[in-house]
């Protein structure tokens, strides 16, 4: 689950001294106003999710609390070739070690 990848992330980040946090929907529509709140306290956010790109939840975000500081790590509206989970998570920069660089400036 991306979550999960999120969570080790965090904690990996957290060890290094990398301070990040996880927000985890568990309800994506409509967006709540405590959402809204909690996106715009950030400096820079980074969304990680299992879906197409354009139209996806990160947009909706994006667009209803105006942020500008962002970037959305998703399916790029483009066929998906078969492969396993773990590679295909991999190759969209969803799995952990992927987080863990974007997050850190090493990509």
């Amino acid at each position: 689950i991306i979550s999960s990848n999120a969570v080790k992330a965090q904690k990996k980040l957290n060890d290094i001294g990398i301070k990040d946090d996880v927000i985890k929907l568990n309800k994506i529509y409509p967006l709540s106003d405590e959402l809204i709140s909690e996106v715009r306290k950030y400096h820079k956010v980074y969304f990680f999710e299992e879906g197409i790109e354009k139209g996806g939840i990160s947009e909706h975000i994006v667009a209803k609390s105006k942020i500008s500081n962002f970037e959305i790590f998703a399916i790029n509206n483009t066929f998906v070739p078969s492969s396993t989970i773990d590679s295909a998570r991999k190759k969209l920069c969803l799995d952990t070690d992927s987080m863990c660089k974007i997050i850190s400036g090493e990509d």
